[in-house]
């Protein structure tokens, strides 16, 4: 039987922790698709904290034969992704912190969906869980983080999946019709895969010099611009065509990664309008000039990697010049969200 060692208690409350931050949007949380919540254990964060100091008494306090990491039990608590996320409901994963973690003892992940969810989407979301967690060595911090992340980005893969299969039953039914919807729904699709996308990706990390160079690769093949900062946390950011921006993405979670999520996806309305002023980045060209109903690229259209160190002040300054801090708040605040609107 595994018992707990001041470190590795240490290490559970610190990653408790991190997880309230990162993920708690508080009691008044929507439940829209960003919207997140952790269950606190208070009680238990309290039990071990005062354990960790009856540990190392003062100098000079006595001290007593009884271990007091002994009477602190596995560390309990579940982050849920409220909201529609997984065949319209939401998706809950209970982390369990056993005594001996991190360094005999590995982090439990289990993960539950609402009463729509099937045993296959469970199995997978289970399977991510179970694969991020393995992907972190015994003794190091960030599993949890790592678990939740994987079964974020798989619930968005099945979400994708799902929308895929309702789009192609669509097309079969309109192909059928012998009316001019098929023409119609052609034109319409053309016209939604010319849309400026951005597609903004963190990572737990990206060293792998292989990774870094497809990253670059497959920007400039599918003609979109943006950034890229490696290192920790690793961060992509991207802009050009929505097909384009989808695609890349489907790329990269292909590879193997740590942690890797969605954290912004967005599009503007109206097509990307072409020439050289439609190409160039810039935070003044957001909003003027141009047709009507029309939107402009605010990135460059090269794909730029920068450095590890000093990198993401460098890419605050660039959304900063383009108008758009708001996605350097959601690298912040490691938030996932998705808006769909104009140059605003």
């Amino acid at each position: 039987m595994s018992s707990w060692d001041a470190e590795g208690l240490a290490l559970a409350v610190d990653e408790v922790r991190a997880l309230c931050a990162m993920y708690d949007d508080g009691d008044d949380a929507a439940t829209g698709a960003d919207a997140t919540s952790v269950d606190d254990p208070s009680v238990l964060l309290d039990l071990a904290e005062s354990a960790l100091s009856a540990a190392f008494p003062p100098p000079g306090a006595s001290s007593s034969s009884v271990d007091p990491l002994a009477a602190v039990p596995a560390l309990e608590t579940t982050v849920r992704l409220l909201g529609a996320r997984l065949r319209g409901g939401p998706v809950a994963v209970a982390l369990t912190f056993p005594p001996g973690f991190p360094r005999v003892a590995r982090l439990g992940a289990h993960v539950e969906g609402n009463a729509r969810a099937t045993l296959a989407d469970l199995a997978t979301l289970r399977a991510a869980a179970a694969s991020a967690v393995e992907a972190v060595g015994l003794g190091e911090p960030g599993s949890a983080v790592s678990a939740v992340e994987a079964v974020r980005c798989a619930v968005e893969d099945a979400r994708r999946s799902e929308d895929r299969r309702r789009d192609a039953a669509a097309g079969e039914e309109a192909a059928a019709s012998p009316d001019a919807s098929a023409p119609a729904a052609a034109a319409a699709e053309e016209e939604a895969g010319s849309r400026i996308a951005r597609r903004l990706i963190w990572f737990h990390h990206i060293k792998a010099p292989s990774k870094r160079r497809d990253a670059k690769a497959w920007a400039k093949e599918l003609a979109l611009g943006g950034f890229v900062k490696p290192g920790y946390p690793g961060v992509i950011l991207v802009e050009g065509r929505r097909d384009a921006a989808d695609e890349y993405v489907d790329r990269l979670k292909r590879l193997r990664w740590k942690a890797m999520a969605v954290r912004v996806a967005e599009e503007e309305e109206g097509e990307e309008e072409g020439g050289e002023e439609g190409q160039g980045g810039g935070g003044g060209s957001a909003g003027g000039g141009g047709s009507a109903g029309r939107s402009r690229r605010r990135l460059p259209e090269t794909f730029r990697e920068l450095a590890e160190t000093g990198g993401l002040s460098e890419l605050g300054e660039a959304l900063r010049e383009a108008g758009l801090e708001r996605l350097m708040q959601a690298v912040l605040k490691q938030r996932t969200s998705t808006w769909t609107g104009g140059a605003g």
